[in-house]
């Protein structure tokens, strides 16, 4: 006899559930736009319901697999009432750490913007980032930093022709 497990709404279900219903309710306010003035924003919103879509799918999933929604479970052992079952707690200063960490890189990344321009930073900015902070290969650090580099320029300087800033050195090589 198997009992049907009702849907719990948790913290990350009703956040997802938020974020949905107020970015349809934007996408359906830029309609009343012009279709200049609402390219930006849907292109923003449009990304952003793709991903919180994607996200609130992936929770309905892990649900329905807490559930046993049709997948082979392994033998589970039974915690006395006395054990506490709680994810391992990471040490607050490693936490700190790590929060410290990515905010001298966001900080490393807007002054190399303010000194070189975004063209320049965003590609030196990705190298570094994928390679110091992550390890990660040569190929992928090339083909994620190129890629992000041609997806800057097409869609701000082709697409939108939008001066993006080309920092203060450049001002050292312009004429006045």
């Amino acid at each position: 006899m198997s009992s049907k497990k009702t849907l719990k709404l948790t913290p990350n279900l009703i956040f997802l559930l938020v974020v949905e219903a107020l970015f349809a309710y934007l996408a359906v306010r830029t309609t009343r736009y012009s279709r200049v003035a609402a390219m930006m924003p849907g292109i923003i919103i449009t990304g952003i319901l793709l991903v919180n879509s994607a996200l609130l799918v992936r929770e309905l999933w892990l649900f329905k697999r807490k559930a046993g929604g049709g997948t082979v479970k392994k033998e589970q052992t039974v915690a006395s009432p006395d054990t506490v079952l709680t994810p391992p707690q990471s040490d607050p200063k490693v936490a700190r750490m790590r929060e410290l960490e990515m905010v001298a890189w966001l900080a490393g990344l807007s002054i190399t913007i303010y000194m070189l321009g975004f063209l320049i930073a965003i590609p030196i900015f990705m190298f570094f980032f994928l390679r110091v902070r992550f390890s990660t290969k040569w190929l992928t650090t090339a083909a994620i930093t190129i890629g992000l580099e041609v997806g800057v320029y097409l869609i701000f300087v082709v697409w939108l022709q939008t001066m993006l800033y080309a920092g203060l050195i450049s001002k050292l090589f312009v004429p006045h």
